[in-house]
């Protein structure tokens, strides 16, 4: 709500005890604050793009003399960092996951790791190749990422299935 100027010094002269000297020199502070605010607004445009400039010039010139690359080849080495970081984490957590699951299969069929070491060097000729038409590894792919793991025995497959 606004009130007329004579209401407002009446209201505070008499309910607030200010004096009329107070009143003016409060109202020529508030009157060099606008002009302020008003002169820094106007000149903005001007200063604001030189400044601009000058900042952008002083940073590529320190990145000139300190042989840093720009800022988007620096994201774009971060990202692939990033990218690195997550496919190591993710075939972790395959490793770990395969591992437990082929721990369980072989803990709820009662195989011990003798009758695994046995099957397993069984499979093998002479000369070390490996009798099965299999390799001894296989890919596996997940969320877009490869992972190399080691093949489980003949039966693990099978065991696995069956619990599901």
């Amino acid at each position: 709500m606004v009130l007329p100027r004579a209401i407002r010094q009446s209201m505070l002269k008499a309910d607030w005890g200010v004096q009329q000297h107070q009143i003016a020199r409060s109202v020529r502070k508030i009157v060099r604050v606008k002009n302020q605010r008003r002169s820094t607004v106007n000149n903005l445009g001007k200063a604001t793009r030189v400044e601009e400039v000058w900042e952008s010039f002083c940073r590529k010139l320190k990145r000139i003399l300190t042989l840093q690359k720009p800022v988007s080849a620096q994201v774009e080495d971060l990202e692939s960092q990033i990218d690195q970081v997550q496919k190591q984490r993710a075939q972790q957590r395959l490793s770990i996951m395969m591992a437990e699951e082929y721990e369980e299969a072989k803990q709820d069929h009662g195989d011990s790791e003798e009758s695994v070491e046995d099957n397993s060097s069984s499979n093998m000729n002479d000369d070390g190749g490996d009798n099965n038409d299999r390799n001894a590894t296989s890919v596996i792919v997940i969320e877009g990422y490869e992972h190399e793991a080691a093949v489980l025995p003949e039966t693990a497959p099978q065991q696995l299935s069956s619990r599901r």
